[in-house]
């Protein structure tokens, strides 16, 4: 019985691992909103001067606020989290408003058609990622 109790052991930690893996790449489900709280690009945090959101109504659709403007397009969700952006990427209205809010939206957007992955972690936030993890948005659900 001794030999057989590193096996249980070692099947309960591999059991936890995959569980947390799991976790951590949830895919954001159809029909979830959510509010940016933080973009970081070149390694400085940056907060929205105003609402950003981020919805995926179903059907390969994302939607939203960029702060000034609104947007949407077609990406698809693969279950574990990789974003498969259409070619013709985001259409947006063309309204102008403070240089500030103006600015931060064109970051925003070009983070947003950069990333290449989406999960949701334990915590309920959704990040948003680039291939080389250098520019990524994070999100907390719309209540």
């Amino acid at each position: 019985m001794k030999g057989q109790r590193w096996k249980v052991w070692l099947a309960g930690l591999l059991c936890a691992v995959v569980m947390d893996a799991a976790a951590q790449t949830a895919a954001p489900p159809p029909g979830s909103a959510w509010r940016l709280v933080m973009l970081v690009r070149d390694g400085q945090e940056q907060t929205p001067p105003a609402l950003v959101t981020l919805e995926f109504p179903g059907k390969g659709g994302v939607a939203g606020s960029a702060g000034v403007n609104r947007y949407t397009g077609q990406v698809r969700v693969e279950p574990d989290g990789t974003l498969r952006w259409s070619a013709r990427g985001l259409a947006s209205t063309r309204m102008a408003g403070e240089p500030e809010a103006m600015a931060f939206e064109a970051r925003y957007l070009h983070a947003l058609m950069r990333a290449t992955s989406a999960r949701v972690g334990e915590d309920g936030r959704l990040v948003l990622e680039d291939a080389d993890g250098t520019r990524w948005l994070l999100f907390d659900p719309e209540p």
